[in-house]
């Protein structure tokens, strides 16, 4: 549901989601704080606390803290992918296509992107691609 608040958007602000958005773990969750404009990290804790789980869960503050999506691993590939159609370089391409053929594994790429010396170019690349989907999100929000 579309949300009539708007936050202060930051580039810390948008930092942190990115980072929320790619580091969720079992027993861990990432909110929004739409009051705030800050994210907010809660791990297994908010179980054993029966006032956070209350404070978080309340009614009231349901539309206050907005939990951030999960990045997927097959986002993640589509990245990878992306990067590598828009390499020039035939050899490098069929040698970072190779890299990637164990889709259950990532560093075999990213240690070719490194050994060609594209590691900040997948760095920018990737995380440019993070923020426009981070800016997506908050915009299907109406945040």
């Amino acid at each position: 549901m579309p949300h009539s608040t708007k936050i202060e958007l930051t580039e810390e602000l948008l930092e942190d989601i990115e980072l929320a958005n790619m580091h969720h773990r079992l027993w861990s969750a990432w909110f929004l704080d739409i009051e705030t404009s800050t994210v907010i990290f809660f791990t297994d804790e908010i179980e054993y606390d029966p006032e956070l789980r209350d404070f978080v869960e309340h009614e009231a503050n349901r539309d206050r803290f907005i939990p951030i999506p999960t990045s997927d691993t097959k986002k993640s590939w589509e990245q990878v992918e992306l990067f590598i159609q828009q390499i020039e370089n035939p050899h490098l391409k069929s040698t970072l296509t190779k890299a990637m053929g164990n889709k259950h594994r990532f560093q075999p790429f990213l240690d070719e992107v490194y050994y060609a010396g594209l590691d900040d170019e997948w760095y920018n690349f990737s995380t440019r691609l993070d923020r426009i989907e981070v800016l997506n999100w908050l915009y299907g929000k109406n945040l």
